[in-house]
This record gives C-alpha cells, sequence and structure tokens, in this order.
C-alpha cells in the first residue's frame, strides 16, 4: 500500500513539473529585440486636467492646439505657414491599437491567453498598469511560479515591448487625471493615453525636424505641458 502511495506521489509530482516546464517553456518571447528593457527607467508624472485649454475635438479626444497650427488632415496639425510634404513640426493624434494586440495575430500565446480575464484577475486596467508589473511585480521565472505569473510575466513583457519604450529616452507613468505613458526626447513628445469609457488608446505624437533651416521652436516644453493638461475625453 505504501509503495503504491509513492508511485502515485511520483506520478503527481513528476506531471506537475513536466505542466510547469511546458509552460515556462510556451510562454517566453523568442525574439531578439535591440534594446534592453531592463535597463529602462520611467519616473511618475502626475497631470492635474484644466479643460479650459482644449480648444480641438477628436472623436472623444478633447485637446489643445496652439494657435500657429492648422490642421493638415484627419489626424495632423503643422504650421499655418507650412505644407503637408514639408513641415518643421507636426502634431499627429489618432487611436491606436493595444498594445498586447499589435502582434496578437502571429501569436498563438496571445490568442489563447485570455487576457481580459487574466487582466481583470490582477486587477490591471490598462497598457500603464501592464507596463508597471513588468517593472515592480514580475517574479523570476521557475517550476514553482504560478500559472497566473507565468502567463503575466508574457503578456506584460509582450506589452512593454511593443511600447515605444527605450532607454535613450525619458520614460513617464502619466497618473493623476491622465491614464497612460508619455516618451521624451530632443526631437519628439509620444503621448499615448487611456479612454476607460471607451477602452480606446489614442496616439498624440509631436514630431521637430530641428535640422530644417527654417525651423522654430513652436512648442517648448512649457507648450506641450499646456497641451498635456488640456487632454480629457467626453
Amino acid at each position: 500500500m505504501k509503495k503504491k502511495i509513492i508511485i502515485i506521489l511520483t506520478f503527481i509530482i513528476l506531471g506537475y513539473v513536466l505542466f510547469k516546464v511546458g509552460l515556462l517553456l510556451y510562454y517566453r518571447d523568442l525574439n531578439n529585440y535591440s534594446t534592453d528593457y531592463n535597463k529602462i527607467t520611467i519616473k511618475d508624472k502626475k497631470v492635474a486636467i484644466d479643460k479650459s485649454f482644449a480648444n480641438t475635438k477628436i472623436s472623444n479626444l478633447n485637446i489643445y492646439i496652439p494657435s500657429e497650427f492648422i490642421k493638415s488632415d484627419d489626424y495632423t496639425y503643422i504650421p499655418k505657414n507650412e505644407t503637408k510634404n514639408n513641415f518643421t513640426t507636426a502634431i499627429i493624434i489618432s487611436k491606436r491599437i493595444k498594445c498586447y494586440e499589435q502582434t496578437k495575430e502571429d501569436d498563438k500565446r496571445l490568442q489563447t491567453i485570455g487576457y481580459e480575464k487574466l487582466m481583470k484577475k490582477n486587477n490591471i486596467n490598462s497598457e500603464r498598469d501592464l507596463i508597471q508589473y513588468y517593472y515592480t511585480k514580475r517574479k523570476n521565472k521557475n517550476i514553482f511560479t504560478s500559472s497566473n505569473d507565468i502567463k503575466m510575466n508574457y503578456l506584460s513583457e509582450i506589452c512593454v515591448k511593443n511600447s515605444p519604450l527605450d532607454n535613450k529616452i525619458k520614460n513617464y507613468y502619466l497618473s493623476g487625471d491622465l491614464n497612460g505613458i508619455l516618451n521624451v526626447s530632443n526631437n519628439y513628445y509620444n503621448v499615448s493615453v487611456y479612454d476607460k469609457n471607451t477602452d480606446e488608446y489614442y496616439s498624440i505624437g509631436i514630431f521637430k525636424n530641428s535640422n530644417k533651416k527654417d525651423y522654430t521652436n513652436l512648442i517648448s516644453d512649457e507648450v506641450f505641458n499646456k497641451i498635456l493638461k488640456s487632454i480629457y475625453f467626453s
């Protein structure tokens, strides 16, 4: 009887180990990336919205567009005295796909991971939360790591690698009245904000071609902060 119990326990333990090893091998990203995401630093930036700043509405998004800019197409604003094919600065606003759905079509793991239930179970409400999970809560993976944590590690890692994060620029978590991520370099600001009412993401990119001879800095840090503080959804 004792021998039978030992055999049963051995099979149970072996089955558990094989199951966990299978999960660990399945939920791993085999792609190579030029960026070392583990070295990225992300600071916090709290935003207090002033709705009176907003003067433009695109779908549900309200935002401030400086008076020096005109609408070039449905998504792009450029300086008044410049043309669509030859501009020094551009504000580009559009809806975008979620970070964990960008590669879903080619990734069977994302197709079967059940990310909506997984995120709800772990109190993850947005991409920003997933990115924060990657940098603050993920655990070293081994056979004792829970199935939940193995899947969350993978989902958050894919989200980080499908985001504009880079260790050569400044990265921020947007909090307070905004839920999102901000990336800043010498030549651009990139804002990703989440509208929880519609479960949609908006990308706001401000690009500066400062190498052009006729370039004028129309969007200083002060102007950009006014744009950031104007963003709200209705």
